[in-house]
């Protein structure tokens, strides 16, 4: 036994010392790049236990410092452990893709793990542009809007891909986000993807534009962060352009608007009545509104104008169609009125006024649906002429005889006679039955749950829908209170929090359902004076 530990000793002390010496080590594949190029970090650990993790639980890996200067890619790690041909004991290590956000020397950092530590490594970011040679493909980001921006006004952002070599893959890292708002809750749409040329520095790209459209809710500074791109050409480059940031001055609305206003001018078309029309005949007329709004952001119903009492006005619930192209998003109404004349003569349909907040003046204007005029003439009520009152039947001659349609009636009435003596037997000598629990009613069942019992009595599809609902009041001190305690009740509700708190919850819910009473109480009270009704709309 003695031998054995001391031919052990021996060969250990005979190996060389770098196979047992531990070593962390950090490593780049290239140099110099431009910035929209990638490179790969690679760090590593040899002969040691440990195992290099950069992300999940107890990370020992901080690449918390490349941030400043680089886009940082998912880390892949990778363990190997071998005992072979003098290789070592395990071999950890981990590889992260580095985006450079701009040009000039930058160095990457010193790594440090027990007690150990990589040498920092100095890069070279040229910037293409300073020999004045155009890029094969850049990106770019921008808005199609101009002028003020204001509180529920649709704002469109893009991003332009321009490329004079062709494109294997283009494809967005991330989301679009918003600060201080974020993007889940504002109104908004992905738009339909567009293709363009574009001339650039004598040289003629091929533009692929994405854009989306957006509709603040809050006055103040809005931050729109474009998502970061990927881009693979045909030659197999891959490149990454960081995220670009733009920013808006969100202005709120004058006071005194109607809270449902459109915002920007909407297109009217009109498709008239006949210029002659019968007496007792159905006629109508259809009215298009083609607004810059958010979905179903047009009203249901048109108001019908005042009629002469000899017109029957029947109008109907607008059909709706949402239209998207890369320019924005606009929701389109059309509205039919029915009319029926009960007296011959000539009569007119008065011009109505369409009310919308002009953003470019910052002003109420107006759209005028022109009047109509039509001629009634005489004509006869459309009933049959073979009436049922004054006609009088044929009544086909009896026989005495007994047909097979007899028989047949007889039979049925027999067997009606069996099937309810049947009946009343089986009332007299009923089957025992048993109880079994009747499910509760699904009308009563937001009575068991305080949101739903909110949502109910405030006619609120979600917390979203009611504050969204809050926010398109006019300014007042309520309105800014029950805002601020539903989104309190949304952070409770949809916060990352470990505890829910019920009572909290159910107080919230409590205390916003009070103040809505008087809140609806006013809305009730201002939709008698809707500037939907037909004496708002008349010059």
């Amino acid at each position: 036994m003695v031998k054995t530990s001391s031919s052990l000793l021996v060969l250990l002390a005979s190996l060389p010392l770098a196979v047992l010496a531990s070593g962390f080590n950090a490593e780049v594949d290239r140099h110099q790049l431009a910035p929209n190029e990638s490179l790969t970090l690679t760090l590593s650990l040899k002969n040691a236990d440990l195992r290099l993790r950069a992300e999940g639980l107890e990370p020992n890996i901080d690449l918390s410092p490349l941030h400043q200067d680089f886009d940082v890619g998912v880390p892949k790690s990778n363990f190997r452990y071998n005992i072979y041909q003098g290789r070592g004991r395990s071999s950890s290590e981990i590889k992260v893709i580095l985006h450079p956000k701009r040009p000039g020397n930058t160095t990457i950092p010193a790594f440090e793990i027990n007690g150990q530590a990589t040498q920092p490594i100095k890069l070279q970011i040229v910037d293409s542009t300073t020999n004045n040679q155009a890029p094969d493909i850049f990106v770019q980001a921008g808005t199609t809007h101009q002028g003020p921006l204001w509180v529920g006004q649709q704002l469109v952002v893009y991003l332009d891909v321009f490329h004079r070599i062709e494109l294997d893959e283009a494809k967005l890292s991330d989301i679009l986000e918003t600060e201080p708002t974020r993007i889940e809750l504002l109104p908004h749409w992905p738009l339909p993807q567009h293709k363009t040329q574009q001339h650039h520095q004598g040289y003629d790209y091929q533009v692929q534009r994405m854009s989306w459209a957006l509709f603040p809710q809050d006055a103040g500074t809005l931050k729109v962060y474009l998502p970061s791109t990927h881009i693979t050409s045909s030659n197999k480059n891959e490149l990454n352009f960081s995220h670009q940031q733009l920013s808006f001055d969100v202005k709120a609305l004058p006071e005194n608007l109607p809270a449902d206003i459109i915002i920007g001018r909407p297109e009217i078309r009109l498709e008239p009545l006949p210029s002659n029309i019968k007496q007792h005949q159905l006629n109508h007329w259809t009215i298009t509104i083609d607004a810059p709004t958010e979905v179903s952001g047009l009203p249901k119903f048109l108001p019908t104008p005042p009629l002469a009492t000899t017109l029957q006005s029947y109008p109907d619930k607008a059909i709706r169609d949402t239209l998207k192209t890369h320019l924005g998003i606009s929701d389109q109404a059309s509205y039919s009125h029915s009319i029926i004349a009960s007296q011959a003569g000539a009569f007119e349909v008065p011009q109505q006024l369409i009310p919308y907040f002009d953003p470019n003046n910052g002003e109420l204007a107006y759209v005028t649906i022109p009047a109509q005029a039509f001629v009634v003439k005489s004509g006869p009520v459309l009933v049959n002429e073979r009436s049922l009152l004054a006609e009088t039947p044929n009544v086909p001659s009896q026989t005495l005889g007994l047909t097979s349609w007899h028989w047949m009636s007889a039979i049925l009435a027999l067997s009606n006679l069996l099937t309810l003596g049947l009946l009343l037997k089986r009332r007299t000598n009923p089957r025992p039955t048993t109880q079994q629990n009747q499910p509760t009613s699904s009308t009563t069942n937001y009575k068991h749950s305080p949101i739903a019992t909110l949502l109910h009595e405030t006619n609120a599809d979600s917390l979203e829908a009611l504050l969204h609902r809050w926010k398109t009041l006019p300014n007042s001190s309520l309105r800014d209170e029950v805002s601020e305690l539903t989104k309190q009740l949304q952070a409770l509700v949809y916060g990352n929090n470990e505890i829910i708190e019920k009572e909290r919850i159910k107080e919230l819910c409590i205390e916003i359902g009070e103040k809505a009473k008087s809140i609806l109480a006013t809305e009730i009270h201002q939709d008698k004076q809707d500037k939907w009704l037909p004496e708002a709309t008349l010059r």
